[in-house]
């Protein structure tokens, strides 16, 4: 490698970082966006398991429990506990900066465990990657940019629905 090659490379990649300084993220944003969407899902759930709780069959509760991410440091989000007769299931906030996702949530039942993701509507498992070091990469969308939706990993990725949701409470329960 000739010197001219190490100082293309050293321009080229202090150019890059100019023009992306007008790219840099609002990291406080995309955690609120994130707990938003957190709470929307739990809003969504709490419907779906909304005839068992009035019948007293289920409970939901909810706790903070701290999250730590690189650039959004140590936050609190909800984590969601659904107790059927003597099984537990947990609703555990992973966080929103996760490759191949927007967001992730591990389902954490007695003998096994699932996960939640949120991905950007019509796409498969592959998913979105990580954002990356301070700055967006080209063609990555924030939170706020794009349609998202919840997905459910088992074995498989399915859409969240009623039926999935109260098949996977089932799945880690029993395990």
């Amino acid at each position: 490698m000739g010197p001219g090659s190490f100082d293309d490379f050293v321009q080229r990649e202090n150019d890059a970082a100019r023009r992306s300084q007008g790219d840099s993220i609002d990291w406080q944003a995309e955690k609120t966006t994130w707990l938003r969407m957190l709470a929307d899902l739990y809003t969504r759930l709490e419907g779906y398991l909304k005839p068992y709780i009035e019948a007293g069959q289920i409970s939901l509760t909810y706790r903070d429990t701290d999250v730590s991410e690189e650039y959004l440091g140590i936050y609190p989000a909800p984590l969601a506990t659904i107790t059927i007769g003597a099984k537990t299931v947990t609703l555990e906030p992973i966080g929103t900066i996760q490759t191949g996702s927007r967001g992730r949530i591990d389902v954490i039942g007695n003998l096994a465990r699932a996960q939640l993701i949120m991905v950007e509507s019509g796409t498969v498992a592959q998913l979105i990657p990580s954002t990356g070091i301070g700055r967006a990469r080209h063609g990555i969308k924030r939170l706020s940019e794009a349609r998202w939706t919840w997905k459910i990993v088992t074995r498989d990725t399915v859409d969240l629905t009623r039926e999935a949701f109260l098949s996977l409470i089932v799945e880690v329960a029993k395990g």
